[in-house]
């Protein structure tokens, strides 16, 4: 169906599209500190390519290194605001509103944004040195 309906838009890939060259400056930096232990902890249960958290697998939430092939940018934005609003039942937390209040101001909205750019570009080895250095090993 996604195909049909896709074929109808005439684009090629009509849920997918993020640019990675609009990333604003700081966002990867301080999505990495929030990814941390010290703030959310996120490869606690997430995997990450070839890193996959402790404990058993069926504890283990979905590799964010394959994201950016499928999941819609503005997809994950909704689901960082309010994981429990889009599935009720999830393992994931909800962090906001309420981060932390020494990371990108203190303003959620920028915060998800970070996350979500951040996000977009793991497990990608980008020459240009703007995703500041996120690749699978981090």
């Amino acid at each position: 169906l996604v195909d049909y309906f896709g074929g109808l838009s005439k684009l090629d890939n009509p849920y997918i599209y993020f640019d990675e060259t609009q990333i604003p400056k700081g966002h990867l930096k301080a999505a990495r500190k929030l990814f941390s232990k010290d703030y959310f902890d996120c490869l606690s249960c997430h995997q990450q390519g070839e890193k996959k958290p402790e404990g058993p697998p069926e504890g283990w939430a979905p590799d964010l290194t394959l994201a950016k092939n499928r999941l819609n940018p503005h997809w994950i934005v909704k689901w960082l605001r309010d994981p429990q609003k889009l599935q009720t039942g999830s393992k994931m937390p909800s962090f906001f509103p309420g981060g932390p209040e020494d990371i990108l101001g203190g303003k959620d909205e920028i915060q998800i944004e970070a996350m979500r750019d951040y996000i977009m570009v793991l497990g990608q080895a980008r020459s240009t040195g703007q995703n500041g250095g996120a690749s699978s090993r981090q």
